[in-house]
């Protein structure tokens, strides 16, 4: 009997507002198994997850790491392996930050382990001005 395959989901939060987030962001949120989540992510947001996912706090603040991201790669890549649903929500849009490479690389490298899938975010016009440049 073969183990099911797992799944990492890098939702965006958008700007924090929970009505903003996409419906999709918000079932992905209520199906997961394991939720490693920003510092920044409203508490609104937060109030949104099940009681029985566990949620995990990765982020920083003023510039002080909890974890370091290729730790973060390495848990989302395990949870993964062990065939749960697993949710990275970062605050605002996932796609703008310079850290998507950094936490694409172990999961591209696994992605025979675990299905990876990016689901962007409501942007606010903070940041499309800088994705703009």
């Amino acid at each position: 009997m073969s183990k099911a395959q797992g799944k990492v989901w890098l939702v965006g939060a958008g700007p924090g507002d929970p009505e903003l987030l996409t419906c999709k962001a918000l079932r992905l949120l209520e199906e997961a198994d394991v939720v490693l989540h920003d510092d920044l992510v409203s508490d609104e947001i937060l109030a949104l997850i099940p009681r029985t996912t566990k949620t995990y706090n990765v982020g920083k603040r003023c510039g002080q790491k909890l974890i370091q991201q290729e730790q973060i790669s390495s848990l989302l890549v395990s949870f993964a392996q062990f065939g749960l649903k697993v949710v990275r929500l970062k605050s605002g849009d996932p796609m703008i930050f310079l850290q998507r490479p950094i936490s694409l690389g172990l999961l591209m490298a696994s992605v025979a382990l675990c299905v990876l899938v990016m689901l962007p975010a409501i942007r606010s016009r903070r940041e499309e001005a800088f994705q703009e440049g």
